[in-house]
């Protein structure tokens, strides 16, 4: 079984780490003076930090960079006097510096590949994009505000409602990451979105090319799958399956929208979700966060959603009809024939 700890979780539980070591910095190191300050700057650092957090279609390396530098660079300048009695220049601008970065990497990156920016999931992708900018947008703002406050020689007093307002944004932006929820729209007008993603993505058609070429392509995809069962891999992707293949990316998304009638995403879900179907069965108690993460989701959300477009239910239904012993639907989805013959395939039963 794939362990519940992974990437995604350690990017979401790194900000607080950091923040907790510099808040027991302070204390153990902390003099009178200027102590409000501090602390309203390490809950700032901590917000800038899960802006780091990737978007469910965004590659893990890049956050674990800035995540993982800049948790170092914090922690190292807290631990020095001559940073400590400067925070401006030692805190508050590299905070804005690295989101710069960041943000301008990601920009650049998502234009790099234009076939992403129509995905039939772009809306989604939009609002979590949306979502990004506008809680991004409080950071330059409190950067400025504890500049001036600062500058301003304000009393010690001042900054503990503001750090407690920090304290409050910071868990509502880690509540944000590990839900998968924009935090822009309400619950029912997500799920109405996913809902119309959902209806959108079923059924696609797609042209055949060169058909012995996909279908040993194709063939040779399933061993992978079944034999390894890659997808547990929160960050596996096409380039992984072409990298292991030793094929074009092209041919490996024709392939796959031949045979199994579905992108790429919804292939690699499908498999993620027989998993996580097994693992209910196995554990009817398990809870539906523990199956996304085991699953390979970098997110509940997106791990309901996929959900419901493979069995037709949410997870949660699944678990309930599990649990009373009712009959489960059967797959809506990936009921493609294998490559040359006419037979069915179902997983993770044929899975080693």
């Amino acid at each position: 079984m794939k362990q519940i700890i992974s990437f995604h979780a350690i990017l979401r539980l790194l900000p607080l780490l950091v923040l907790t070591i510099l808040l027991g910095e302070e204390a153990l190191l902390g003099t009178v003076q200027l102590r409000g300050l501090r602390i309203c700057i390490y809950f700032l650092t901590a917000i800038q930090m899960s802006q780091y957090y990737p978007l469910s279609y965004e590659a893990l390396p890049m956050s674990v960079y800035f995540m993982t530098s800049s948790a170092v660079y914090y922690i190292a300048a807290a631990a020095v006097p001559f940073c400590r009695e400067h925070p401006l220049a030692f805190f508050l601008i590299p905070v804005l510096l690295f989101t710069l970065g960041y943000r301008s990497l990601r920009t650049s990156m998502k234009y790099r590949e234009l076939a992403g920016l129509f995905r039939r999931d772009a809306p989604w992708c939009r609002l979590e994009e949306d979502s990004r900018s506008f809680y991004g947008q409080a950071v330059p703002l409190l950067v400025a505000l504890l500049a001036f406050m600062e500058l301003a020689e304000a009393p010690s007093v001042w900054y503990y409602p503001l750090g407690v307002s920090l304290a409050v944004f910071y868990g509502l932006m880690h509540y944000k990451s590990y839900s998968g929820r924009s935090l822009l729209l309400s619950k029912k007008k997500e799920k109405r979105i996913r809902d119309l993603i959902y209806a959108e993505m079923r059924d696609k058609a797609v042209s055949p090319v060169d058909e012995d070429l996909l279908a040993g392509i194709y063939r040779r995809l399933q061993d992978y799958m079944y034999l390894h069962r890659p997808y547990l891999d929160d960050g596996f992707s096409m380039e992984d399956i072409a990298s292991y293949l030793h094929v074009n990316k092209l041919y490996v998304s024709k392939a796959v929208n031949k045979y199994a009638k579905k992108n790429i995403r919804q292939y690699i879900n499908y498999y993620r979700i027989m998993y996580s179907v097994e693992l209910m069965k196995d554990n009817p108690k398990i809870k539906v966060i523990e199956l996304a993460f085991a699953a390979g989701f970098h997110s509940v959300v997106t791990y309901n959603m996929a959900f419901k477009l493979v069995m037709g239910i949410t997870p949660g239904d699944m678990l309930a009809r599990i649990r009373l012993s009712i009959p489960c639907p059967k797959p809506s989805m990936h009921q493609g024939e294998k490559a040359g013959t006419k037979e069915e395939f179902s997983l993770p039963d044929e899975a080693g």
